[in-house]
Order: structure tokens, then C-alpha cells, then sequence
């Protein structure tokens, strides 16, 4: 419902305001590790989506600088390889929601606000998945967009969402 639908953007605003606030704020080289170790424990056990962070150039080229290990389960190639070639991740989104995107993160970028954008995404094998993407935009230098996201995988919904309404045209007709 609609308090679902608003706790995704806010979600990611607040883990990156609590994160860089703790991050910041910690005394020592060892507790800054500490800190790092527990990000990189969470993100490695998040398994109904993928947490990221990706720049966005303003040539239109992108940058993953992290992914979590899950990213590996729903695109079927190392994490390595989506940081060396975010097309492992991006060729993903059919051909009909790349616009639907695109929109997405320019009003993003513009207005410097999170977005949230529901697509459909290729599994490996060739499958469909609906993914909701949200994101949180960050200037950082020379035009250079820094996006902390988070993708969930909300297949299952969506296959609720359609079963509820093809029951109610049916109950129409």
C-alpha cells in the first residue's frame, strides 16, 4: 500500500544519513574498520534484492563501486564483473523500461531527490523479474552523481497484483 510504497525512498535516505553520520564520526582507524566490516556483513547477507552504489557520469557512462554478494544470484556473473562492466547489470532492463529509468534518475539528478521506479528486469536463464529500484542521488565533483539504491526483487507482488486484477475483469465480464 501506500506506506510500503513510501518507506522504499526513505529507506535509503536514512541508511545513507545514519551511515555517513556514524561513519564520520567514529574516533579511530579501527573503529571506522569495525564499522566498515559490518556494512560490508550486511550487504553481503541481504538476499531479496541487492544493495548498490553506482556514479552516474555526466557523458552518460556509469561506475558500479559496490554491489552486494546478491547481485551475483539475480545476474548470474561475479561481483568483479558487474564493477568492471555496469552493462552486466544494465543490459538487464527490458528494452520497454529503459526509458521509464532513464526518466527516473534525469529527475532524480535535476531535483537532487530519490526516486523509486518499479522495472522489469532478464533473470540468466532468460526469466522475467520485476525489480523496484530506489535511489538516492549525491553530487559529488565535476558533474559526477553518486546513486546509494537499493534493488528489490518484488516478482512475487506483482504476480499477486495481476492475479487480483485479471480475478476482478473476469468477475466483470
Amino acid at each position: 500500500g501506500p506506506v510500503v510504497m513510501l518507506f522504499y525512498p526513505i529507506s535509503t535516505l536514512i541508511i545513507g544519513k545514519v551511515i555517513n553520520f556514524i561513519y564520520f564520526n567514529r574516533r579511530t582507524t579501527q573503529e571506522r574498520s569495525d564499522f566498515e566490516q559490518r556494512l560490508l556483513t550486511i550487504g553481503e547477507n541481504f538476499f531479496n534484492g541487492i544493495i548498490y552504489q553506482v556514479l552516474s557520469f555526466p557523458d552518460g557512462s556509469r561506475k558500479f563501486t559496490y554491489v552486494s554478494k546478491s547481485a551475483e544470484m539475480f545476474y548470474g556473473c561475479k561481483t568483479e564483473e558487474i564493477l568492471n562492466d555496469p552493462s552486466r547489470i544494465y543490459s538487464r532492463v527490458f528494452k520497454e523500461d529503459v526509458e521509464k529509468l532513464k526518466n527516473a534518475e534525469i529527475a532524480g539528478i535535476k531535483n537532487l531527490k530519490g526516486f523509486k521506479c518499479e522495472i522489469r528486469m532478464k533473470n540468466p536463464d532468460g526469466g522475467l523479474r520485476w525489480s523496484l529500484l530506489t535511489s538516492t542521488p549525491k553530487k559529488i565533483e565535476d558533474g559526477v552523481v553518486q546513486w546509494d539504491g537499493i534493488e528489490f526483487i518484488i516478482t512475487d507482488k506483482k504476480l499477486a497484483e495481476e492475479k487480483v486484477l485479471k480475478s476482478l475483469e473476469e468477475k466483470e465480464t
